[in-house]
């Protein structure tokens, strides 16, 4: 395609209906090649369920796929079991097959359904971040309230997590920081005091990620 400026692109376009000459796929087959696959990832145990109808397992297209991680670690943070379902993936077979990796083409949606606590975050600052020590962490009332020193110097913060009304934004919004007991509103420190995660498909992520709730309850964070 010539374009304005003199210059030329190349377009091309994909299969729609691919078929992979791996033989026959049947469910099981592609549940046993998948899990074999997550298991030679981190955290390495791994359970995996699909739902799809024949022809759109020799195409590498799956329209559900239950992912149940045993264990997960997550730079040092061990949480409790981790349920991952993804929908309408669309798998490149030969990879998998091959390769023994996922080899994930897209996908429609990705939910997470998990519980942290406070003590397994406890465990990770203070095992992962230099020059932190005697951190207590709480989670109550939809906030996470963090206590600890850092390099001798006492700090205390509280923010939020939100997930707003039509499901499209997860932010975490840094309310208060203490230093050495001194109050220091959050917005004082300008966009850092608020992160924002899209939840709909954005070009690094092409998939939409569906949260339903997001709780902080009884020193838990709860994620469905």
């Amino acid at each position: 395609v010539d374009l304005p400026d003199g210059s030329q692109a190349v377009i091309y376009k994909r299969e729609p209906h691919p078929h992979f000459a791996v033989g026959n796929v049947t469910s099981q087959a592609l549940e046993q090649k998948l899990q074999a696959a997550l298991n030679r990832l981190p955290p390495g145990d791994s359970t995996v369920k699909i739902e799809a109808t024949p022809q759109d397992l020799q195409e590498g297209r799956v329209a559900r796929a239950v992912i149940h991680l045993k264990y997960a670690n997550i730079d040092g943070l061990v949480p409790p079991p981790v349920d991952v379902e993804v929908r309408g993936a669309w798998l490149n077979l030969y990879r998998l097959w091959d390769h023994q990796q996922p080899g994930l083409l897209a996908f429609q949606s990705v939910s997470v359904f998990t519980r942290l606590s406070a003590r397994d975050v406890e465990t990770a600052l203070n095992q992962k971040v230099q020059g932190l020590s005697d951190a207590h962490v709480q989670f109550s009332d939809g906030q996470a309230r963090v206590s600890a020193t850092f390099r001798g110097i006492p700090l205390r913060a509280s923010a939020r997590i939100m997930l707003d009304e039509k499901k499209e934004n997860l932010t975490v919004l840094v309310t208060w920081l203490h230093v050495f007991g001194v109050p220091i509103p959050g917005w004082v420190f300008g966009k850092v005091h608020r992160q924002t995660v899209p939840l709909y498909p954005i070009p690094s992520f092409p998939g939409r990620i569906n949260l339903h709730d997001v709780r902080l309850e009884n020193d838990l964070l709860t994620i469905s």
